[in-house]
């Protein structure tokens, strides 16, 4: 090789090198400072990175809190840590030695809305707020008295002293506490900051000459408010058992929701019936409801076998169904959940107090209510003191424990009971154009089955069984669930009122069985309910079953002196009991009133869907024309009760159909 020849492949190969992209250099090992720079200024925390079994991870530190971050990944020189059950994500870039970080953090907000702040670390373990200059911390460890200016409701401060004048502690709140705090108290000036993939806040505070303290709350991108407190020793929140009040419009089986595999369920049906229930309104992107969500499963461990029944309704942040059940998914995944989660809407607090109408309001995420074995609920908590509290939390777990103990020392009626009495008689239903007939046995093993017989016209086909001009077009036995409240199978399901003895659909009041046609024989003798004389003293009965049987039968008798008694039911459209004012809507447009046309527009706004449900369909049968009728109809597509939605031509926004009984199918064993 001739030396010119020589010195150009050198070259050739110099060249290659310096083109040749070098290997990124991975972040260092161990304890990072790292900070948002949030509106207010730096938003300090700790992260750790350290690796195990050849994987990166990734740990975040608060207080005496330690998070893993879900997935940590390193590609082509940057750094990734997405909080999936927060919907958020880190991401930066490394820098040539390793030692810093930068990038952004970005949060869903909603739809198309984030929360993002530029984020920047460095390697080696620093102080969050620089160099203490004393430990004077003790000056300010305590109880304090504080208030936010965004909210009438008081709030509570607890700080506690750490050598070198850190300060860890945390706001107790009326709708939760702030979690794990940590900063530094020195000169007069307190900084706390937290940040858990959700919670980005930071507060910067000073004492005034009369020892309170006044300052700055930062959360996240664009929240900004002033906050004062004054040491307090006693100071304490109003209690969270009595910040809601209970509401006889509604009732918790008149609701539905999506579950975990996309479809629709009935909150009647068996497997969520008949059972003391512990339900909490959450939402994944709740930094309190995580806390929450390790209670309640450490409860239904303890409590799962004795019959009581924990269950989720979750209110998400996008509207877009298949990515929030994503979300549920993962939150039921890691806290390994097994009671059943739902979707129930979107998460704002006057949409969610709109779907879940049981009390006056919603006023925090999570909401958790008790419901006894009947259904009626016995208490709600508004919000939640999570481990940051410490002894708040503490009396929280027991006095949840205690409430458990209390409802389950009460009798109720059995599934047992409840199968009894469905086998003892036929239930029948017969209408002028379709009819149903329910036999109720065992099969050989003992398990429930129901004989299921369908009546409609002759038409052409062959008569095989006649009843008030119907033929029987279908039968068939199948297996069924049973509560002590209700039976399903397939897409049926029926709830049972033992007291009046009848089945009734939770989603349709017209779908309806009694035994022999004849309903609330317990309360009041058919001979009586039945008669011109009977009717008006039912339909002003102050038994609220009476009067609901009463408009049922009205609206279903055909005799003309009955008939004529049908503007008798115009009172019943302003009845205080929803399961009788949903019946009043149904049985007249059952009866074609349409002097009844202003008192069912105005139940459209009913806070109960089952009101609502039938003033629209019996609008929608008689009044086809009305441009007003339809307009008011339309606008329900969009409520927040997905029954409503069908029935005024809507979407109910499950992703799946079912064919087959409820059993928890979402449930994670």
């Amino acid at each position: 090789m001739s030396f010119l020849t020589y010195g150009f492949t050198l070259c050739s190969i110099l060249v290659q090198d310096l083109q040749a992209p070098a290997t990124p250099t991975p972040p260092a090992l161990g304890a990072w400072r790292a900070w948002l720079d949030s509106p207010g200024g730096e938003l300090p925390f700790e992260l750790e990175l350290r690796e195990a079994e050849g994987r990166l991870l990734s740990i975040i530190a608060n207080g005496d809190e330690r998070l893993g971050v879900p997935l940590t990944k390193l590609e082509a020189g940057r750094l990734t840590l997405r909080f999936g059950h927060y919907d958020a994500t880190i991401t930066a870039a490394v820098s040539a030695d390793g030692r810093r970080l930068d990038g952004e953090w970005r949060k869903l907000r909603g739809p198309d809305d984030w929360s993002v702040l530029p984020f920047h670390a460095t390697f080696g373990d620093a102080p969050r707020f620089g160099a203490p200059t004393g430990d004077d911390a003790t000056a300010i460890a305590g109880r304090w008295a504080a208030t936010f200016v965004s909210s009438p409701e008081p709030a509570v401060a607890v700080f506690e002293a750490r050598p070198g004048g850190v300060v860890h502690g945390t706001f107790l709140t009326a709708t939760g506490d702030h979690r794990f705090l940590e900063g530094s108290y020195a000169d007069g000036r307190l900084r706390l900051s937290c940040f858990d993939g959700a919670h980005a806040f930071l507060y910067d505070a000073r004492t005034g000459t009369e020892g309170g303290l006044a300052g700055d709350f930062w959360s996240g991108d664009r929240h900004h408010e002033l906050w004062r407190a004054r040491r307090q020793d006693d100071a304490k929140l109003a209690d969270p058992q009595s910040a809601l009040h209970p509401k006889s419009t509604a009732r918790f089986d008149q609701l539905s929701a999506i579950g975990l595999d996309g479809a629709l369920y009935s909150l009647a049906e068996p497997p969520f019936a008949g059972k003391l229930r512990i339900v909490t309104l959450f939402g994944t992107w709740c930094p309190n409801c995580h806390d929450e969500a390790k209670l309640l499963v450490e409860l239904d461990q303890k409590y799962r076998e004795r019959g009581v029944l924990f269950m989720g309704l979750a209110f998400e942040l996008t509207g877009d169904v298949a990515r929030d059940l994503n979300q549920v998914r993962g939150f039921a995944a890691r806290h390994r959940i097994r009671f059943p989660l739902l979707l129930a809407g979107k998460a704002d607090k006057e949409t969610t107090a709109k779907f879940f109408p049981l009390f006056d309001r919603i006023a925090a995420y999570p909401t958790t209510v008790f419901l006894d074995a009947e259904g009626n609920p016995r208490s709600a908590w508004s919000g939640y003191s999570g481990p940051a509290t410490g002894a708040e939390h503490t009396d929280l777990r027991s006095r949840f424990e205690n409430l458990i103990e209390t409802l389950l020392a009460e009798e109720s009626p059995s599934a047992g009971a409840t199968w009894a009495e469905l086998q003892r008689v036929n239930w029948l239903y017969f209408g002028p154009k379709s009819g149903l007939g329910l036999s109720f046995l065992a099969n050989e093993q003992g398990l429930p089955l129901v004989h299921e017989r369908v009546y409609g016209p002759a038409d052409d086909l062959p008569q095989i069984e006649d009843s008030e001009g119907l033929v029987l077009l279908q039968e068939r036995v199948v297996p069924i669930t049973v509560s002590n409240l209700a039976v399903s199978w397939g897409k049926r399901s029926f709830l049972f009122d033992r007291t009046a003895q009848v089945l009734i659909n939770p989603t349709d009041c017209g779908d309806r069985l009694t035994p022999n046609e004849m309903s609330c024989a317990p309360l009041l003798d058919p001979s009586q309910l039945r008669t011109p004389e009977g009717f008006p003293k039912a339909l002003l009965n102050p038994d609220q079953r009476v009067r609901r049987e009463a408009a049922a039968a009205l609206a279903r008798d055909a005799r003309p002196t009955i008939r004529a008694l049908a503007p008798k039911l115009m009172p019943l459209l302003l009845d205080p009991i929803s399961d009788v004012r949903a019946q009043a809507c149904w049985a007249v447009g059952e009866l074609g009133m349409t002097a009844a046309r202003a008192g069912l527009l105005a139940n459209l706004e009913h806070r109960s869907p089952a009101v609502r449900r039938e003033a629209l369909r019996a609008l929608g049968k008689m009044f086809h024309g009305d441009a007003d009728v339809a307009a008011a109809i339309e606008r329900l597509r969009a409520d927040v009760d997905p029954v409503v939605r069908v029935a005024a031509g809507g979407s109910s926004g499950a992703l799946a159909e079912r064919s087959e009984p409820a059993s928890i199918p979402f449930e994670r064993r």
